[in-house]
């Protein structure tokens, strides 16, 4: 898979077996596109690594960037922290959400992400 395959939504969700190996080859095209891109990395996504992903994406850039998110699972409060930003998505942010997982996603977060 690469990303002109991926549907142009602002949060995209994959499901892999192998999350890690698909996350790398996704992070080797985004990284040569843009600096402003971030790939965050995590087995288990908690409620720290979310505010940081948060963080990032309130931080000042003007132009388009991409938060490439992998992990197994994620933790309820760190589910919630995200809803925000995946409902209501500022301007030329893209989030690409991939696990091996899906179970570990509570419904609203699902009904945000294509």
């Amino acid at each position: 898979m690469n990303l002109s395959e991926l549907p142009q939504h602002h949060a995209v969700l994959l499901t892999h077996s192998d999350r890690k190996s698909l996350a790398n080859k996704l992070w080797e095209e985004l990284k040569n596109d843009s600096y402003a891109h971030r790939f965050f990395d995590q087995t288990i996504l908690d409620i720290k690594s979310a505010r940081e992903i948060i963080s990032w994406a309130k931080s000042a850039y003007d132009g388009e960037r991409t938060a490439l998110v992998s992990f197994h699972t994620i933790g309820i409060p760190a589910q919630n922290a995200l809803l925000k930003i995946l409902e209501e998505p500022q301007e030329k942010i893209r989030f690409i959400l991939i696990t091996s997982n899906k179970s570990s996603l509570i419904p609203t977060v699902l009904s945000r992400v294509s």
